[in-house]
């Protein structure tokens, strides 16, 4: 893992310039994850976006967001000021004009443009795709009822993970709830 680090730092530093890609998820245990990733273009002339860690964030504050990816790039020996880009999705807290992320990042580094990421437009658009198609919303309505019956009982959960073991001879799966992004 330090070897494929040095060399993507490597890389970011001969692009001088590069884009942040940051986001935060609360894990399986309730930890608020912190992820970076880089996106710049390499010396023989190819755009490149890649995932460079994660940590544990220690609160949701602009503030927080900022402190922690200042460490990380300080910790990787890359300097803000050469950011050019930067990508969140459309929280306040990431994208406000005032006290968001973006507007810490500019303080540094005045052409770091804000975006919204990419991935969240795409989920945000298949989010209204899906929402107007009446296929769709009895579907996904359906998974929803069958989901809140199977997980309110204890007694049917048994069944599921029975039906699974005879059928599957595997790793019981388990069910989540439906959620926009999944």
């Amino acid at each position: 893992a330090k070897r494929v680090t040095t060399v993507i730092v490597d890389e970011v530093k001969a692009a001088k310039f590069y884009f942040v890609i940051i986001d935060s998820t609360i894990d399986i245990g309730r930890v608020d994850q912190f992820s970076l990733s880089l996106r710049y273009v390499t010396s023989e002339g190819n755009a490149v976006e890649r995932f460079i860690m994660v940590a544990k964030l220690p609160g949701a504050s602009a503030e927080e967001f900022y402190k922690l990816l200042l460490q990380c790039l300080q910790s990787l020996g890359i300097e803000l000021k050469h950011c050019r880009g930067q990508a969140y999705d459309g929280a306040s807290v990431m994208s406000g004009n005032l006290t968001g992320l973006q507007t810490r990042v500019k303080e540094i580094s005045p052409e770091a443009m804000f975006v919204h990421c990419c991935a969240h437009n795409l989920n945000l658009c298949l989010i209204d795709s899906a929402d107007c198609c009446v296929n769709s919303k009895l579907f996904f309505g359906t998974l929803e009822t069958l989901y809140t019956f199977v997980t309110s009982s204890l007694p049917r959960l048994k069944v599921l993970e029975a039906e699974q073991q005879n059928e599957l001879q595997k790793t019981i799966l388990t069910l989540k709830r439906l959620s926009d992004t999944r």
